[in-house]
C-alpha cells in the first residue's frame, strides 16, 4: 500500500530520543528485546489499522453519502424541469413517424398541442440523431449539457466538496490519493495503472479515432453541407454516414425486437448455456403495475431466485438502465436461500396495439443488464460479504458485457428477432449490413468511454480540491484531446456524471474498457467451441458466475479461459483491426484479492 507523500517508516541509524542504545551498558535495551517490542508494535498498528480503517470507510462514505444523492436528485430534477414544445411539425424534418408520434402523446398527456420533447433518453437521442434542423438540435444538445449546472439543480459545487472528501478519506487512510484506495483490491491494482491501461488503450485507438474524424468532417461538408462540424451535429452526421454506407436504420430494426420476443429468445439461451430456466410469474405485490417477476430455476431443481424487471420510463424514475440485489441470499438449514434482483431500463413503451419495439442497442442493454442478475442469481458462496456482485469493481461488467456478444450472433438473433407483425426473421441480408456497422465508428465510441475513464482518473489522481481551479475546468482540458474535436471539450459533462459522483464507479469508470477486454477475450472461447455449446456455457457459470469473490478475480479468468486477458481481442472485434503490440497479453493482476 502506498502511503501519503510516499515517506516510509525508518528504524536505523542514529538511535531516537527515548531509546536506550544498546551499545551504552546493561540498562539498555538488547537488540532482540528492540526487534520484539518492535514486533509487538507491529502487530498492534497493523490491527488497530485493520480495525479502524473499515470503520472509517463507512465514516467517509456516510459524510459522501448525501452529497451523492443530492447529486442524483438535482439531475432527475432538471432533466423532468425540462421540455421542448413543437407545433410546427415541419421543423421536425427527418425525425421519424415512431418518435413523432410519442413526442404527440407526451404532448397530449400534459394538455398541450404540438410534440413535445424531453431529455430523457426515448425522447433525446432520436431528436438530436435525425432531426434536421440544426437549430433545434442545439437546444436539445445545450439543454442535455445544462442539467446540474445551474439553479435551483446545481451540482458544481457539490463535485468539488465530494472530491475533498475522497481524497481526505484516503489521505487519512494511508493512500497517495482516492484512486489508490479505490484500485488497490481489484484487478488493476493501482491508480497508476488504471491511468497506465486508459493512456495505452487511447494510443492504439487514436490513429483510427483521426481517421473517422477526418472522414466525419469530409462527409459533413460534402453531403450535408455543414462546413464546421459542431457537436451537436456529430450524431445527426454519423447516422446520415451510416445510413449512406451500409443502409441500417436502427428506426427501422425496431419491428423485428419487440421486447417479449426478445425477452424469449433470452430465456431461451439462458437455458441452452447455463441449465437455468426462467418463467414469469402473476400476483406478486410489485411497486408499479407495469413491472413484472419471474423465478429462475436450475436445471438440478434449485429455486434460484426472482428477478423484477421494470421496463418502462416515468418522471419519478431515473433514466438509463441498471440491475440491483435486493436480497442476497446464503446457506441455511434447508439448502441456500434465493436472491432476488431487479432489472430497470427505460425503453419506448407500447402504444396502443403496437408491443414495446425495441433498437438493437436496446437488446444490447436487456442482455447486459441480464449478464448482471445472473451473476447475481447464479451465486453460491456462503459468505454473503463475497457473494454474488461483491467483486472487484473492474471484473463485475465480465458477466453482463459478455452477454451482449450473442446479440450480433445470427445463429443467437434468430432465436427472437422476429418481425412482430409477420413473424418474419430477421433477412439475412439485413442481418450482414448491421454486422458491418458494428465495427463503424468504433474508434469515436471507444475514445468517448476513454475519455470519460480518463478524466474520471484525472479528478481523483491529479485535481487538488483545496486549489483555487475549477474542477469543471481541469475537466476541460483532460477531455480536449480525447474528443473529436479539442473544442467541443466542455467541464460541464461533469454535473450530470452520476456514475462518478452519485453511482459508484468513482475512480472506477476505466472498469468498462478493462472489462470490454476480458469479455471479449472470454467470448473467444465461445466463438471457438460454439456459441451455444452446453459445456463452455456451464463452465463460465461454474468457474464465474457461481464464485461471487470467492477467489481472485485473476484466478477466476484464468479458470475459464486458460492465461490471462488479451488486449487485442478488444482490438480486435471493437475496431476490426489486429493493433500490432496490442497483442500482447495484459500483464498479470497486481492487486491483493
Amino acid at each position: 500500500m502506498t502511503r501519503a507523500g510516499g515517506q516510509t517508516a525508518q528504524t536505523c541509524g542514529r538511535p531516537r530520543p527515548g531509546l536506550r542504545d544498546p551499545r551504552r551498558g546493561s540498562r539498555g535495551y538488547t537488540l532482540i528485546e528492540l526487534v520484539v517490542a518492535m514486533a509487538v508494535a507491529s502487530v498492534l498498528f497493523l490491527s488497530m489499522a485493520a480495525i479502524l480503517a473499515p470503520v472509517y470507510r463507512t465514516y467517509q462514505r456516510t459524510l459522501e453519502r448525501s452529497d451523492a444523492r443530492l447529486i442524483a436528485e438535482n439531475v432527475l430534477d432538471a432533466t423532468n424541469a425540462f421540455e421542448l414544445v413543437i407545433t410546427d411539425e415541419a421543423r421536425l424534418a427527418g425525425l421519424p413517424d415512431s418518435a413523432k408520434r410519442r413526442a404527440r402523446a407526451a404532448a397530449e398527456a400534459k394538455g398541450v398541442d404540438g410534440f413535445r420533447f424531453t431529455l430523457q433518453a426515448p425522447s433525446y437521442l432520436p431528436f438530436v440523431k435525425y432531426v434536421d434542423d440544426r437549430e433545434l438540435r442545439r437546444t436539445m444538445y445545450e439543454a442535455f449539457l445544462a442539467v446540474g449546472g445551474a439553479e435551483p439543480h446545481d451540482n458544481r459545487g457539490l463535485i468539488r466538496e465530494i472530491l475533498a472528501k475522497r481524497r481526505e478519506a484516503a489521505n487519512v487512510l494511508g493512500y497517495r490519493d482516492f484512486a489508490d484506495y479505490q484500485t488497490e483490491p481489484r484487478m488493476i491494482g493501482s491508480g497508476a495503472r488504471a491511468a497506465a491501461f486508459e493512456e495505452e488503450l487511447a494510443e492504439k485507438t487514436r490513429p483510427h479515432f483521426e481517421r473517422e474524424v477526418a472522414e466525419l468532417e469530409r462527409f459533413a461538408a460534402e453531403e450535408l453541407g455543414i462546413d464546421e462540424l459542431m457537436p451537436w451535429d456529430v450524431s445527426y452526421a454519423a447516422e446520415k454516414l451510416r445510413m449512406a454506407r451500409y443502409d441500417v436504420d436502427e428506426e427501422a430494426l425496431r419491428p423485428y425486437f419487440p421486447l417479449l420476443h426478445v425477452l424469449e429468445g433470452l430465456f431461451d439461451l439462458t437455458e441452452r448455456l447455463f441449465g437455468v430456466r426462467v418463467e414469469r410469474v402473476e400476483g406478486v405485490p410489485t411497486w408499479h403495475p407495469e413491472v413484472e417477476v419471474y423465478h429462475l430455476t436450475h436445471e438440478d431443481g434449485t429455486f434460484l431466485g426472482s428477478m423484477y424487471a421494470d421496463w418502462y420510463p416515468r418522471e419519478s424514475k431515473r433514466d438509463g438502465a441498471w440491475m440491483n440485489g435486493l436480497v442476497t441470499g446464503g446457506p441455511t438449514a434447508d439448502g441456500f436461500e434465493p436472491h432476488v434482483g431487479i432489472i430497470a431500463c427505460n425503453f419506448t413503451a407500447p402504444e396502443g396495439d403496437t408491443p414495446a419495439l425495441l433498437t438493437h442497442s436496446e437488446v444490447e442493454t436487456i442482455f447486459h443488464e441480464f449478464g448482471h442478475l445472473l451473476h447475481h442469481l447464479l451465486s453460491r458462496v456462503p459468505i454473503k460479504a463475497r457473494s454474488s456482485m461483491s467483486v472487484p469493481w473492474d471484473f463485475v461488467e465480465l458477466p453482463s458485457q459478455i452477454m451482449e456478444n450473442w446479440t450480433w450472433e445470427k445463429q443467437a438473433l434468430d432465436l427472437f428477432a422476429r418481425h412482430y407483425r409477420t413473424g418474419e426473421t430477421l433477412p439475412d441480408e439485413l442481418f450482414e449490413r448491421l454486422r458491418r456497422s458494428r465495427t463503424f465508428h468504433g474508434a469515436i465510441a471507444q475514445m468517448r468511454q476513454l475519455s470519460f475513464g480518463t478524466v474520471d482518473l484525472a479528478l481523483h489522481r491529479d485535481y487538488d480540491p483545496a486549489s483555487d481551479e475549477d474542477p469543471l475546468e481541469f475537466a476541460r482540458r483532460v477531455l480536449a484531446p480525447l474528443e473529436v474535436k479539442p473544442e467541443f471539450a466542455r467541464g460541464e459533462r461533469l454535473t450530470r456524471f452520476t456514475h462518478v459522483f452519485s453511482g459508484g464507479y468513482a475512480a472506477g469508470y476505466y472498469s468498462y474498457k478493462w472489462s470490454e477486454v476480458l469479455d471479449a477475450d472470454a467470448f473467444g472461447r465461445f466463438q471457438e467451441e460454439g456459441i451455444f455449446d452446453p459445456d463452455t456455457g456451464r463452465a463460465f457459470a461454474n468457474e464465474v458466475l457461481a464464485k461471487g469473490d470467492s477467489e481472485d478475480a485473476a484466478v477466476l479468468f484464468r479458470a475459464f479461459r486458460g492465461r490471462d486477458p488479451d488486449v487485442d481481442a478488444l482490438i480486435r472485434r471493437n475496431l476490426g483491426v489486429v493493433a500490432g503490440a496490442a497483442a500482447d497479453a495484459l500483464p498479470a493482476a497486481e492487486a491483493d484479492g
